[in-house]
């Protein structure tokens, strides 16, 4: 019987994804700053700029916040460690909570996820921009970029040339099957380190080659080995954010600003259901 694998761009209309990696700030974009000794502090600005709805993108333009009212901070990302920046974001008016595991802090969302969709036997794979992290029945590992073969995005029309394409397709297939898969997922989540448009195209982020390709998601799952499963996708902040409704320290606030900080800053806002 031949193989059948179900694509599909997973909606949250209560979690919004916002491009704030490139945040401008006085002298550079919070991008800029992200190997630098102040880079806490710059992030510090970066969120009050959110808060008080005068964020502006480099890449996508105005941030969109000024009609909402934060009332929490939720961080989560393998560089938080070193970073300073949840002592720093203390300074913020409103509670800053950092995940349990902030490595895999997408992993109780995705696992929600697989549920709420029906879908047992799941893993989710977060592919993160320095490593993917894949967790599968209270398993976690995580899979480190080689920058040597995956080097870092020059925005040119040449990252995108097929040699990067097919390097990325091997890098996270062959992290699904170094994973070990014991018994075929029904459902998988992958979430991707770049914005994803309602139909799951992926937009830019510093992987050479991932914008605009669309199949590179079926493709993977082939490559791997994985047939007939259905793959939610969605970006790897909005997958955070998720978690965000799994942790009980977070309820009872309306609307969080969710940070991943790892190889760049991920963001989205997660508001309250209810």
């Amino acid at each position: 019987m031949e193989s059948s694998i179900n694509v599909r761009r997973v909606p949250l209309p209560h979690i919004t994804h916002l491009e704030l990696w490139d945040c401008m700030l006085k002298h550079a974009t919070l991008w800029d700053c992200m190997y630098c000794p102040g880079f806490a502090e710059r992030l510090l600005e970066a969120v009050h700029l959110v808060f008080q709805g005068q964020a502006i993108s480099q890449s996508t333009g105005i941030i969109e916040t000024g009609h909402l009212s934060f009332d929490s901070i939720f961080l989560s990302g393998g560089g938080i460690s070193g970073s300073m920046a949840d002592a720093i974001l203390q300074a913020l008016p409103v509670p800053v909570i950092v995940a349990e595991d902030p490595v895999f802090g997408g992993t109780p969302g995705g696992i929600r996820l697989l549920e709420r969709s029906g879908l047992s036997a799941g893993m989710v794979v977060d592919v993160g921009q320095s490593q993917i992290k894949i967790s599968r029945e209270n398993m976690c590992k995580t899979f480190k970029r080689d920058f040597d073969t995956l080097p870092v995005s020059s925005g040119e029309r040449k990252s995108a040339k097929p040699v990067y394409r097919e390097a990325l397709r091997a890098f996270i297939a062959d992290s699904i099957r170094s994973f070990g898969i014991t018994k075929r997922p029904e459902g998988i989540v992958m979430a991707l380190p770049c914005a994803l448009d309602s139909r799951g195209f992926p937009g830019s982020c510093s992987y050479p080659g991932l914008r605009e390709d669309l199949s590179i998601v079926r493709d993977v799952c082939k490559r791997a080995g994985i047939v007939n499963s259905t793959v939610l996708t969605l970006n790897d902040a909005e997958l955070t954010a998720y978690s965000g409704c799994c942790d009980t320290r977070l309820s009872g606030f309306k609307t969080t600003l969710v940070l991943t900080i790892g190889f760049g800053v991920g963001c989205a806002v997660l508001e309250s259901e209810s």
